[in-house]
């Protein structure tokens, strides 16, 4: 009699429970390697916001003030208090910073005395009192402006992420922090008082000294997204268009991601009515233009004038957010 073979294969019983078990483990790990990515990502985004603060130093040293914002705005208004530049190039002061940041070949294709974006919609186009210089489409700032820059994009955000409004280019996840009247007013910066001013804004000519609270104590750079916004575009790291200011943290409570208006399409504001066709506005899309936000969880990095980078959490209210904006106004905040 031939002796009986016994199988040593999984049952399907044992098979499933291997399986679950396996699930289980993963279920576990998945968030500890979530946070490590995030972990990895922020101290990126932070390298890359500290890489600008200081390119603003080295700015600063060669020129003895801080870059602007920006130059020639074609989007405010002009009047005899708030004049507009007689040259209209739209530029984002991020294109100073392009030889601080390992871009030099890049800024030397740029040419800074002439446009880096048409603003052709006539309601857009407030600056009666200026002219636009140049073509972006024939004096190289098209090609500038449709690079990419790694120092402006955080590892948080959406990679590769291009704005196309009244031109198209590449949008950046850092930007100056400017009063957000900036963009209604042209050369806002220059009319307003010394206690309530900005340390950038368009044509501002910053110095060190003028910054009284202390340069630890003032913001310089903030942290924006670029999933599109609500209301109004991303920020372009080359050009300024409509509603592309910069960031005014003292507008909106950090990472605001609603919109009042709950009534357009993908932007929701929880406050409001249920509306059961319309989609709550994805984390990451801001709900309107110049908030300061991140995909970092519970806050995001804003850049000192002292060159340090700091996490503001979503908890800091406006009324500290504006203290920290302006660079003479008594006073100097604690950052929790």
């Amino acid at each position: 009699m031939s002796a009986r073979r016994i199988s040593s294969g999984f049952t399907l019983i044992e098979l499933l429970v291997v399986i679950a078990i396996i699930a289980i483990l993963i279920g576990l790990l998945l968030p500890a390697v979530q946070k490590v990515r995030e972990a990895a990502a922020r101290a990126k985004c932070a390298n890359n916001m500290k890489q600008l603060a200081l390119g603003a130093h080295n700015y600063e040293s060669s020129f003895g003030k801080l870059p602007p914002a920006g130059k020639g705005y074609g989007m405010c208004v002009p009047s005899s208090a708030y004049p507009g530049d007689a040259q209209i190039i739209n530029m984002n002061g991020l294109v100073l910073l392009l030889p601080y940041i390992e871009q030099a070949a890049l800024f030397q294709k740029a040419n800074i005395n002439s446009s880096f974006a048409e603003i052709t919609n006539a309601s857009w186009a407030r600056n009666t009192q200026g002219m636009i210089t140049g073509s972006s489409s024939t004096n190289g700032n098209s090609v500038v402006r449709n690079t990419p820059i790694p120092q402006f994009s955080c590892p948080s955000a959406k990679s590769g992420a291009k704005v196309s409004y009244s031109v198209s280019g590449y949008s950046t996840c850092y930007d100056f922090v400017v009063p957000s009247n900036d963009y209604y007013y042209c050369n806002y910066w220059k009319g307003m008082s010394s206690n309530t001013r900005f340390m950038s804004g368009e044509n501002s000519e910053t110095k060190f000294t003028d910054v009284q609270d202390g340069t630890s104590n003032t913001f310089l750079f903030g942290e924006t997204t670029n999933y599109g916004r609500c209301n109004g575009p991303d920020n372009a790291w080359a050009w300024r268009d409509w509603a592309m200011v910069g960031i005014d943290p003292s507008k909106s409570p950090v990472n605001n991601f609603t919109y009042p208006n709950y009534s357009w399409s993908g932007c929701h504001d929880a406050s409001q009515p249920a509306n059961p066709n319309i989609v709550p506005s994805p984390k990451g899309k801001l709900g309107d233009w110049a908030r300061a936000g991140s995909l970092h969880p519970g806050g995001c990095f804003f850049g000192m004038g002292d060159g340090s980078v700091q996490f503001i959490k979503e908890s800091v209210s406006t009324t500290i957010l504006l203290q920290l904006c302006r660079v003479a106004d008594g006073y100097a905040p604690t950052i929790e």
